[in-house]
């Protein structure tokens, strides 16, 4: 489970792109650090770090990131380099 604000670190099980009127989403499948249970979320797009070449890297299983959220919402993400 996500915290209301602050810092989380996750590990992806499943990354789907979807569209919604257009607008571009992720839904992940995502275990957070020290937990047992998977925990789904929809991240905008465009909160994805852009890749080396520049466009919006979308994660894959097995990647880990680092969640900002606020209010229960994810605002940021950053991959986290083993």
């Amino acid at each position: 489970m996500l915290p209301i604000a602050g810092t989380v670190d996750v590990t992806i099980a499943t990354a789907s792109p979807v569209s919604i009127h257009g607008d571009l989403y992720l839904d992940l499948q995502v275990t957070v650090d020290g937990g047992s249970d998977a925990t789904m979320l929809r991240v905008p797009a465009h909160v994805m770090p852009p890749g080396d070449d520049g466009t919006r890297r979308v994660p894959a299983a097995g990647d880990r990131l680092r969640l900002q959220v606020l209010l229960g919402q994810v605002d940021s993400v950053r991959f986290v380099e083993s």
